[in-house]
Formats: C-alpha cells, structure tokens, sequence
C-alpha cells in the first residue's frame, strides 16, 4: 500500500512538471507576429510621420526581448501581444501625420513662392547695384527648380518636400536680407563714390566691378581682405574683377610704398563678361603706407587702393 501511494506521488509530480514545462515554451508566434508589425509600421514611414507612437511601440518590444532572453515567457508572450497592437497603432497614426505634414508642405511652399516672387522683383530693381551677379544667377536657378521639385515631391514624400523647403527658405531668406541692406544705404555723391574707389578715370572697354588688397585668393575669391595688416604679414594680394570686357586686353598692377613705386605686373583681362585676376607683392617686413594702381594697356590711371602695414 505504502508502496502504491509511492508510486502515485511520483505519477502526480511528474504531470506538474510535465504541465510546468508545457507552459514554459518561449513564445515564438507570438514574436514573430509583433516583428512583422514593426516591420510593416517601419516600412509604411512611421519614422517620419508617427515617430512617437512607433518609439512607444519599440520600447515595449525591447521589453519583450529582454524578457524573451531571461526565459520569462509568460511576461515575453504578453509583451509581444503588446507590442504588435502597439505598432499597429502607430502604423494608423501614418496616414495621419503624412496628411498634417502634407498640408504644413503645402501651406509653406504657397509662402514661399510669394517670398521669392518679391525677392526676384526687388533684384530687379536692385540689378545694377548687385556685385555679385554670379552667386544670385546659381542661386536664382536653384530656387526655381527646387520649388517645381519641392511640388513634386509632396505627392510621394511630404516629409523629403518639407526639408527641401527648408532648405529653399534659408536661401531665400539671405537675398532678402542682402537686398534690404543695399536698398538702405544711402546714396553717396559722385565726388565721394570716386574717392572711396579711389577712381581718377573710367576703364575704356570695361568695369572695375571689384579691386580690393587681401592676404590670400581661393577659387578665385579673395581671402583676409582688409586696409591694415600685421607687421608679419609676409605677402598681400591685389585681386581684380573686370566685367564687360569689350576685347582682350592687359592691365598693370604698380605697387607703391609710401611714394615710391615698387614693381609693376602686367595681366592679360579676355574679352567676355567677366575676369578675375590678381598680383601679389612679398613685403620683406617693409612696415608703413602702401599702394597698388590699376593702369589700362595706355598707362592710364584707373584705379587705386591703399593700405597700411603695421
């Protein structure tokens, strides 16, 4: 008897366990089914128009994983039901967000047209004012074709359109405050714009669009421009801008220090609509005033500019 009872203990707690590890089993559907819900939000574009809701969705999903690798499977398998509803959740929220940003698209590039619109009429007016011609031609080209694209792009990736917008606006916002700050200085006399240029007579043939003293030129630019410099300074650039350029012709970089003419370069200006060329002189530490003039193929004086080095 006492054997018999034995023997059904044993029986009973061999079923418990049985039982116990039947429950055990890592819950594998259950993960599987959350993994493609992520993987379904994920593609639908949650990261750009339900980024909240899909972030809220994987912390309960790295829940389950974490679960999942210390053998809770109880917890993981109602983790992963937890987290497929909560990536289907954010994958509804998609739509939702993709109309909003959609319409935040399209109210800001309305905006925007109308911005550039005025920004292309006031350099109209401003034209012959405008230095850098170049920079507002690129710039003027890429505005335009990025608005037809920002239009396109709307339809099939609001959120792509909406940062190229941004990008456009930044561009747009630099020529209105560029063009607002020329229309605000006031005019200077004939006598006191000469002066400044330090112009005796006017180029035949062409214009000085730009003469400035600098410590350096990249990609055709000047670099360190100024009217005093550090005794240290070992060289200093004379760079030149000529546009309308009627035939190719030649001018003359003659340096001074305090009155006294140092060395003289002569350059080759092509015929077209602009050139940039420029001179340098290596000062050997010879501190004070300093001088470089502009002269045509003539000899005559066309422009100067001054400078000092302390």
């Amino acid at each position: 008897m006492k054997n018999a009872t034995l023997s059904v203990s044993v029986l009973v707690v061999l079923a418990l366990v049985m039982i116990f590890v039947g429950c055990a089993k890592p819950p594998d559907a259950e993960r599987q089914a959350a993994k493609a819900a992520m993987d379904a939000t994920i593609s639908a574009g949650a990261d750009k128009y339900a980024a909240a809701d899909l972030d809220a969705a994987k912390k309960i999903w790295d829940t389950s994983e974490s679960q999942m690798k210390d053998k809770k499977y109880k917890e993981a398998k109602q983790s992963y039901i937890n987290a497929k509803a909560a990536f289907e959740k954010a994958a509804k929220a998609v739509e939702t967000g993709k109309k909003a940003l959609t319409d935040q698209a399209n109210a800001a590039i309305a905006t925007l047209e109308e911005s550039w619109k005025n920004v292309e009429a006031t350099a109209k007016k401003l034209r012959k004012k405008l230095k850098d011609r170049e920079a507002w031609t690129t710039d003027a080209k890429a505005i335009s074709e990025g608005l037809a694209k920002a239009k396109e792009m709307i339809a099939v990736d609001p959120s792509q359109a909406k940062a190229k917008l941004d990008e456009l606006k930044a561009m747009v916002d630099k020529w209105e405050n560029r063009f607002k700050e020329m229309g605000a200085r006031p005019a200077v006399s004939g006598q006191e714009k000469a002066r400044q240029e330090g112009t005796s007579k006017e180029a035949k043939g062409f214009t000085i669009a730009r003469m400035v003293v600098g410590t350096g030129v990249e990609n055709s630019e000047p670099l360190g421009i100024s009217e005093a410099f550090p005794g240290a300074t070992e060289k200093i650039y004379c760079f030149l801008e000529a546009t309308d350029i009627a035939k190719d012709t030649e001018v003359s970089f003659v340096w001074f220090h305090g009155e006294n003419e140092i060395t003289k370069t002569n350059l080759p200006l092509k015929m077209g609509p602009k050139w940039r060329t420029w001179a340098f002189k290596n000062l050997r530490g010879a501190k004070g005033e300093w001088k470089v003039e502009i002269k045509d193929a003539d000899g005559n004086l066309l422009k100067h500019v001054k400078f000092k080095v302390e």
